[in-house]
C-alpha cells in the first residue's frame, strides 16, 4: 500500500489525519507530463487500400532534313485522379489515423526531344 493510500485510509479512522493530509499533493495541481506511445505499428493494421495509378506517355518520333529527329512527348501521371492515402498517422491521440500523406494529384507534361 502506498503513502498516498495509507493517508486516505487514515482521513476516515481518526483526528491524527490532518497531520497526515497535509502531506497529500494538492489535487488541484494540473499534469504537465505527457507520454505518446505507439498503439498500432507501421503497415500492421487497419490498412488503406492497395494503390492505384496509372501513367502514360505518347511520343512520335520525326525524321528531320538534314539527318535531325524531332520526338514530341506529352505524359500523363496519375490518369484517374486516384487520391489514396500513402501515410496515416499511428499515434494514439486527436490526429490518430488522419491523413498525412496522398498520392499526388493528375499531372499532364509536355515535351519535345530533339537529336542534331
Amino acid at each position: 500500500m502506498t503513502k498516498q493510500m495509507k493517508a486516505r485510509r487514515s482521513v476516515i479512522s481518526g483526528s491524527a489525519s490532518l497531520r497526515r493530509m497535509s502531506r497529500l499533493p494538492s489535487p488541484r495541481v494540473p499534469c504537465t507530463a505527457t507520454t505518446t506511445a505507439d498503439v498500432v505499428l507501421n503497415n500492421t493494421y487497419f490498412q488503406e487500400p492497395r494503390l492505384h495509378q496509372l501513367d502514360l506517355r505518347f511520343t512520335r518520333r520525326v525524321r528531320l532534313p538534314r539527318g535531325g529527329m524531332m520526338e514530341p512527348q506529352i505524359d500523363i501521371f496519375n490518369l484517374t485522379n486516384s487520391n489514396s492515402i500513402l501515410v496515416m498517422t499511428t499515434r494514439l491521440g486527436p490526429a490518430w489515423r488522419n491523413a498525412t500523406g496522398v498520392l499526388a494529384p493528375r499531372v499532364i507534361r509536355f515535351g519535345v526531344s530533339m537529336n542534331f
